[in-house]
């Protein structure tokens, strides 16, 4: 080793700067032993550190090992000389007291890639005395034994240079013998450094005593070695490498040292990350996709159409305007031919025009006894009906597709109609009463070419009527076919029973007649695709589509309660829109709060281990080992929040869907869990303990070695 110019001057940040070390010129051998003396603050631990990579000279200094400069050398290359090159003997031990004996010396040859075995540490503590201490813990040792393991440390990996900073200070006089005689045995083969203050250790041990002085050097005993450069070895410097077991034992002993600690952060993490993918998830929740997937889940045949005018409403709140809530009230309008045929263009199955009204059209036609037909219901297979929701235009094409049966044919003309196969049950129980006569009816054909009377009341609750009807009070219409629906007894226990009947939404029950009955229609029944995507781009036409405030709404019987109250769903989307909103807010402070949460207890929990990083650097583990340590131990961490805010918001999603279900009267569910939320967790989850860790790790490497460990130790 050949020391050149080597200074070194302290510069704190609130006093004046300090040369430690002023221009030393010397050279060591490859072996022996070799006392730096002087008194505190002379400068001999800093030429030590400097020497052993630990901290680093000035400018202009020189110090060459194995034909390299280390004062021009980078953090990394430093790490690697003191990994292969150097073992210390610190005055303080330094060992990682989470660590046993075994896996205490097992650490120094695990950091050059290599597998220790029990032959390896067996053979070490049989040479400084320690024979059978393998499994003890560091904390139940002497002084004496613990620096005896500090030595074992720093021999097992066979180092060219052992730097010993007051081996013996910490030790009385017998112990401080054995060290020194260690040491001394050590230095036949290799270059011991001991830094004392200890003269007569030094003059029983020392091959070699240089004495400091206000960081210059005013005696050496063989100021005459010569300088070997030329003929140094120059071995390969191993990067250090740490196998995964003795990664996470030392990344985990904080936690380990703050139980209660590491529980509240759980807690607290597992509670602000849970809340975040809650909100997350309501504000990503799209309603309309979840009423697409509900009418395929549930198989429906068809879907209503309605057409309303949206009107600003002067009621709502300054809150829920904030918070995107809905400034509109809706009115109901009939569609015309022109918002049918605009409809129409934008699907490829036909549209079917209802007329909705609450027709009295058996009363006067049939000829069965209100008696009769009251015992016969209850019993009769057949659904039997005794009024007509409405009318309806369907053409055959369509008729086909749902695989309707026709008896007879559809109504071509306003004097024409059609009626379902309950209309016919009804009339089969005692026939048809027509110009004060009775005919008997037993199937289909029988009823076709009879007329009946149909007396249509008008709309109630404010609902429109389309213009232009070719519907009187009461008129006589001919029936010139019987469309069979499918409609049997138990699906008419689904149909409506109230005065709301005249707002259902189906097939069933209705009087079929010509397109040209009416100029405008009450709503549209659009049977439903088995091509999803076709269907999904219709609808997201429909929810899309406003023109001078009027706009289209779908309607059926996923989206009513039990009193077919067709704006549930569009109510709901009101709420959700707001909460959407709302939950976006706390989903940004929830964000923020969790990150930096994460972060700070990652971090926190690092420069709690200061001391530990400091010795671990100072054997050689470079930056990315260090970063190996610590992220590994936060990533167990990390996966438990992680698995436990996934759980947790799914649960939460399920609760939240109850409710805005429960309170909406829809009957499906309108927030599902978005798979999503697994990759949006996981990446805040694990970026944050990936600054938390690589953070406070870059500003302690702004530090140098013996920085790290004495501030470790301060604290």
């Amino acid at each position: 080793m050949k020391i050149t110019n080597l200074s070194k001057t302290y510069r704190p940040k609130k006093s004046l700067p300090v040369q430690a070390l002023k221009n030393a010129n010397f050279c060591l051998a490859d072996c022996g032993m070799v006392f730096f003396l002087g008194k505190s603050g002379s400068g001999k631990s800093t030429l030590l550190n400097v020497l052993s990579g630990l901290d680093k000279a000035d400018n202009g200094s020189s110090i060459e090992v194995s034909g390299k400069d280390l004062c021009k050398l980078t953090k990394s290359e430093l790490d690697d000389y003191r990994n292969t090159c150097c073992g210390f003997v610190f005055q303080e031990y330094n060992l990682i007291s989470e660590l046993n004996v075994e896996e205490n010396i097992a650490l120094a040859i695990q950091l050059q890639g290599q597998k220790e075995t029990n032959n390896n540490v067996k053979e070490v503590l049989t040479k400084v005395g320690l024979d059978g201490y393998e499994k003890r813990k560091v904390t139940e040792l002497s002084g004496g034994q613990k620096q005896r393991i500090a030595i074992a440390r720093a021999l097992i990996k066979d180092p060219d240079i052992i730097f010993a900073d007051e081996p013996t200070g910490a030790l009385d006089k017998s112990n401080g013998d054995n060290v020194m005689s260690l040491l001394k045995e050590l230095s036949k083969d290799k270059l011991v450094i001991v830094v004392s203050h200890d003269k007569e250790y030094a003059a029983t041990y020392g091959d070699r005593i240089i004495e400091l002085e206000d960081g210059v050097i005013i005696n050496d005993s063989a100021s005459d070695t010569p300088c070997n450069s030329e003929n140094a070895s120059h071995k390969q410097w191993n990067k250090s490498k740490l196998p995964l077991k003795p990664a996470l034992k030392i990344g985990c002993s904080n936690f380990k040292r703050h139980p209660i600690r590491l529980i509240i952060t759980l807690i607290m993490s597992v509670i602000t990350f849970s809340l975040f993918g809650l909100s997350i998830n309501i504000s990503m929740m799209n309603p309309y996709k979840s009423f697409i997937n509900a009418v395929y889940e549930k198989n429906l045949e068809y879907t209503a159409i309605y057409k309303y005018q949206e009107v600003e409403n002067s009621n709502t709140g300054t809150f829920d305007q904030l918070i995107g809530g809905d400034k509109f009230v809706y009115n109901e309008l009939c569609l015309s031919k022109s918002d049918i045929n605009l409809l129409q263009n934008k699907y490829d199955l036909q549209l079917n025009l209802i007329c909705s009204a609450y027709i009295d059209s058996f009363q006067n036609s049939i000829a069965a006894t209100v008696k009769q037909l009251n015992k016969i219901i209850p019993i009769s297979s057949d659904h039997l009906s005794l009024f007509a929701d409405g009318f309806m235009y369907m053409s055959l094409s369509e008729c086909r597709n749902m695989n309707f049966e026709i008896t007879g044919r559809l109504p071509e003309n306003e004097n024409e109609i059609a009626i379902n196969e309950c209309m016919l049950n009804t009339f089969s129980v005692a026939g048809i009463k027509e110009n004060g006569q009775t005919y008997p009816i037993n199937s289909a054909g029988d009823i076709i070419g009879h007329s009946i009377s149909v007396l249509v009341n008008t709309f109630t609750n404010g609902k429109p009527m389309p213009n232009n009807g070719k519907f009187g009070d009461s008129d006589i219409k001919t029936i010139v076919g019987v469309v069979d629906t499918g409609c049997d007894k138990k699906c008419s226990e689904s149909h409506p029973q109230s005065s709301s009947i005249m707002y259902a939404e189906n097939y069933h029950e209705k009087i079929f007649i010509s397109e040209n009955c009416f100029d405008e229609w009450s709503y549209i029944l659009c049977n439903i695709t088995p091509n999803k995507s076709n269907f999904k781009s219709f609808a997201n036409f429909v929810f899309d589509y406003n023109n001078n405030n009027n706009v289209f709404r779908f309607s059926n019987s996923i989206m009513t309660d039990g009193n077919m109250e067709i704006n549930a769903f569009y109510r709901s989307i009101d709420y959700i829109n707001m909460d959407k909103n709302l939950y976006t807010y706390i989903g940004i402070i929830l964000l923020i709060v969790s990150f930096v949460f994460m972060i700070n207890f990652v971090a926190t929990s690092i420069f709690g281990q200061t001391k530990q990083i400091g010795i671990i650097t100072s054997l050689g583990a470079n930056f990315r080992q260090q970063c190996k340590i610590y992220l590994y131990s936060s990533f167990i961490i990390a996966v438990v929040v992680y698995l436990l805010s996934i759980i947790f918001t799914a649960v939460g999603s399920v609760l939240y869907n109850n409710y805005i279900v429960d309170f909406s009267n829809v009957s499906f569910d309108l927030l599902k869990f978005n798979p999503a939320l697994i990759i949006i967790l996981f990446a805040i989850d694990f970026t944050a303990i990936i600054l938390g860790c690589i953070l406070p790790l870059k500003r302690l490497r702004k530090m140098s070695s013996v920085e790290i460990i004495n501030k470790g130790a301060i604290k």
